[in-house]
């Protein structure tokens, strides 16, 4: 009788272990945001086992779990982009150290983008660590998001088809050397700043960064801020310097 083996793997493709995508909450909120700069990404659980065998175990005891715990272990560098604008996945997290109880709480959810299947989202508590090194270290950040009640598998997230794109605010008033940051939402209600580029009609009353932030250059007639999303889906702010 012939021993069975395991099949030829020479046609099979390794995965790479840097397609995770991340993106945090604040509990309540409707906007995901993406943790950008990951390094290093671990996710674990650890089960709690009780002695189950008993004396009629032929010799062999028992190891029932009766709860598990998760926790992703994340490392980042940490970045900032044209503006010295730290990325705001990392500082949503950074910003719950040192919080205690339900203050550093939010909901994270993470997934492969490959073939692999891994899809989880939870609530979870934040420990933030981030020292500093030797002068040619890049800054560099560990967090530890601790799970809060249950790691629930969920169906990946998919791109929506954008048709439509917010900017808000829609009209706002600032002053002379004042700074005014735009958000813009898709119809899906996702944040599409990021993705978006900004003009502004009129530059010698405000200037728009690349970023979707506005400076109040002198005062007058509004000017309108120009959100463009690709595929030249578009939406306007009108901004008074006052």
């Amino acid at each position: 009788m012939a021993t069975l083996t395991t099949p030829d793997t020479s046609a099979l493709s390794a995965t790479l272990a840097r397609h995770w995508n991340v993106q945090v909450r604040e509990p309540g909120d409707t906007l995901w945001t993406f943790v950008r700069g990951i390094t290093n990404f671990n996710p674990t659980v650890s089960k709690t086992r009780q002695d189950s065998g008993d004396a009629h175990g032929g010799n062999w005891g028992g190891a029932t779990s009766t709860e598990a715990t998760w926790s992703v272990e994340i490392g980042v560098l940490r970045k900032i982009d044209g503006s010295g604008d730290p990325d705001p996945g990392v500082e949503l997290l950074r910003a719950k150290d040192g919080e205690l109880g339900v203050d550093e709480r939010v909901e994270v959810r993470w997934w492969r983008s490959d073939a692999l299947t891994d899809a989880y989202q939870g609530f979870a508590n934040v420990d933030f660590t981030s020292p500093g090194g030797d002068k040619t270290a890049l800054q560099a950040a560990t967090i530890t998001l601790n799970g809060d009640g249950a790691r629930t598998a969920i169906t990946k997230p998919a791109t929506a088809t954008v048709t439509t794109i917010s900017v808000s605010p829609s009209i706002a008033t600032i002053g002379v050397g004042e700074t005014l940051e735009l958000d813009v939402t898709s119809n899906a209600g996702d944040d599409v700043t990021a993705y978006c580029a900004f003009a502004s009609s009129n530059e010698a009353r405000a200037t728009v960064d690349d970023n979707g932030v506005v400076t109040g250059v002198a005062t007058g007639a509004a000017a309108t801020i120009t959100a463009t999303y690709p595929g030249a889906i578009t939406d306007t702010a009108a901004v008074t310097v006052a």
